[in-house]
């Protein structure tokens, strides 16, 4: 795993947890929307399929948040490889 898809799979479980903790059950877009569309600007230049690809990667992986711990907001910098 490279930076890029290392801070990919942070953020979409991030994401996915934070729709969790709202009381959401969330679809595949909806999670992908709130880690790219909603997270950060700088999220929204990395093509959706990547973002979808770290989904995929944390289903398989059964690495699927449970919706406990507190909120994450996006980081600052929106990007550690930007």
């Amino acid at each position: 795993m490279d930076m890029q898809e290392a801070e990919l799979f942070a953020t979409v479980y991030a994401a996915w947890n934070n729709l969790l903790l709202e009381g959401h059950s969330p679809t595949g877009e909806d999670i992908v929307r709130a880690a790219r569309e909603n997270w950060h600007e700088k999220k929204s230049t990395i093509p959706r399929h990547k973002f979808f690809e770290a989904l995929r990667l944390l289903r398989d992986k059964d690495c699927k948040p449970a919706g406990r711990g507190r909120k994450v907001e996006s980081s600052p910098q929106g990007s550690l490889f930007a």
